[in-house]
């Protein structure tokens, strides 16, 4: 429908009123932005559906798009519909530019994700270049200042924060000594400096460092050099390798307890068999005893469980970031009127002790601050027992 431009301001609002009310409010935006074009709001993720990192794109896949799914099912942003446009990275720099670069030609509004480390590093230059926001779980302290990553967001803890709840859980076991182990990919490395640094610092000493190539199937030598260190508490820092890593344990007779990084969950988890009972892990989220998730968190990872056809150990960890992300920048879209990158950035370095998907979970963004997670919220959980959909149960420090 064509509207006949009149000088009169008052005629043309009237005729706004009148005659189309929905178009005229859907296309109004903040100062100096463009607006919501109309159509379907396009989303961009780019996950490791291949390659060496492939073990953790399916499940961010299929948590991708049930978060999209229950976003448009409670109305989509500002009534626009969202889709999911998604780019395999195939586990390589290369790959992460390549897919960078065509999603950014996809003209997407958000990336919702853009890749595992250390994919990332080759992946974010390209989308903040674009002007492209992106609100997303990273792994390391990279994009976080936001004065030179303005378009970039971390809406879940770093390698810093992952490490808060170690030594308290350590010496609530009476630890005194431990050893630990890498491998070489930035964010294990990164990883494990923290958690060595965090544990020395409350007195526990690291008596053994060791790492490996994360396409190494063979970690005897490791192993052995660890066992040989004489204490019974495996720092298990690596992001893959874990079942290598308990074919060797196995393989020299040695049963030490062992704290993991989340990415355990993800690699290899049913491989634990008799190491389960002594076995924990880092968690983002989790279930505290005797408490529940929101109905909304719940659905999603309903969803995205039927998605993958099974239980995936720590989906939690996927639904809450891929989640909070659509509903964080749902909020901003809304409150800027607008797409713009530009609009939009403005209004997500306001957010301030704000909630999301769950009131447990807070997020503070600033203009040089854009990691919006809170180190407290981070924990130790169980790996085994989970529950249908693979939630982890939180057993911090008592």
């Amino acid at each position: 429908m064509k509207i006949k431009y009149l000088r009169t301001s008052s005629v043309v609002a009237l005729a706004c009123v009148a005659l189309v009310a929905t178009a005229c409010s859907s296309s109004k935006s903040s100062a100096g932005g463009n607006g919501i074009p109309s159509g379907p709001i396009k989303i961009g993720a780019i996950y490791s559906l291949s390659g060496s990192f492939a073990a953790f794109g399916p499940s961010q896949r299929a948590t991708g798009q049930a978060a999209i799914d229950q976003i448009n099912a409670d109305g989509g942003i500002s009534g626009h519909q969202v889709a999911l446009d998604v780019k395999d990275d195939k586990s390589t720099p290369d790959g992460a530019v390549s897919a960078a670069q065509a999603l950014v030609s996809d003209k997407v509004s958000m990336f919702a994700y853009f890749g595992t480390s250390p994919q990332t590093l080759q992946a974010g230059p390209v989308l903040n270049k674009a002007g492209i926001p992106a609100i997303t779980l990273l792994t390391d302290a990279t994009f976080e200042d936001g004065t030179k990553w303005p378009y970039i967001y971390n809406d879940y803890s770093d390698a810093k924060q992952g490490v808060y709840p170690y030594a308290p859980f350590l010496q609530s076991k009476g630890v005194t000594k431990v050893v630990s182990i890498n491998d070489t990919t930035p964010g294990s490395a990164t990883f494990s400096g923290y958690a060595n640094a965090a544990v020395k610092a409350a007195g526990i000493d690291v008596v053994k460092s060791v790492s490996f190539d994360p396409t190494a199937v063979d970690l005897t030598t490791q192993v052995q050099q660890l066992k040989a260190a004489g204490t019974d508490w495996l720092l298990a820092n690596n992001v893959v390798g874990f079942g290598p890593l308990y074919n060797a344990l196995r393989a020299t007779g040695w049963h030490p307890n062992i704290l993991e990084t989340t990415a355990a969950y993800y690699d290899s988890s049913g491989a634990l068999g008799n190491f389960a009972p002594t076995t924990w892990a880092g968690c983002n989220v989790g279930v505290a005893p005797g408490k529940s998730l929101p109905a909304n968190v719940t659905k999603v990872l309903a969803a995205a469980t039927a998605k993958l056809g099974h239980m995936q150990p720590d989906l939690l960890v996927s639904v809450a970031s891929a989640y909070d992300a659509l509903l964080i920048y749902k909020y901003a879209v809304e409150k800027a009127g607008s797409t713009s990158g530009k609009d939009v950035v403005k209004v997500l370095d306001t957010i301030k002790n704000q909630s999301f998907s769950n009131p447990d979970w807070t997020f503070t963004f600033t203009p040089d601050n854009h990691l919006g997670w809170v180190a407290s919220n981070n924990h130790i959980c169980t790996v085994t027992p989970l529950d249908k959909y693979g939630t982890p149960t939180i057993v911090d420090a008592k």
